[in-house]
């Protein structure tokens, strides 16, 4: 089973670390591109999933003079990535999480609250986030590529 760390990235960026045994570790960190750094080199996830960032002509003219902050969180996730050697890294539309599947349905989502209380991290509005990415990949993209992977001698 892949390792997978989904980050929704933003001022406060939501964490899902799934292990390789399947297990949920959630948390938030408050923007600080170093820890998001550092997150992703000492778990060395085989495949990191993160939310895109978009500017719609109807949002810039609200954003001026904004420093873009989620964006550069993308830039510190592909450097990171990109350091570490992350085996894939897979970007997602915002509109992918809709597509996710529901969170209280998953065993795991309560168990990552149980963790998260137990360690003292924090789950929020964008940890759930970074979950229903993960979702979306497991449900979508990795049984795909569990499904192709026998035509080109691959293994997932």
């Amino acid at each position: 089973m892949f390792k997978v760390l989904a980050l929704d990235p933003g001022d406060s960026t939501g964490i899902v670390l799934r292990t390789g045994i399947g297990e949920l570790l959630g948390d938030t960190v408050v923007k600080c591109l170093r820890e998001i750094h550092e997150i992703i080199t000492d778990t060395q996830p085989d495949v990191i999933v993160f939310e895109t960032f978009r500017l719609y002509a109807s949002s810039a003219v609200h954003l001026v003079h904004n420093e873009m902050y989620p964006s550069q969180v993308i830039g510190a996730i592909k450097l990171s990535a990109a350091i570490n050697q992350t085996s894939y890294v897979v970007p997602l539309s915002p509109s992918d999480k809709k597509f996710a599947g529901a969170l209280k349905a998953d065993p795991r989502y309560a168990s990552m609250y149980v963790e998260a209380a137990r360690t003292g991290r924090e789950i929020t509005e964008h940890t759930r986030d970074a979950m229903q990415l993960l979702k979306y990949f497991e449900r979508v993209i990795e049984t795909d590529l569990k499904r192709l992977s026998k035509y080109f001698n691959m293994s997932f």
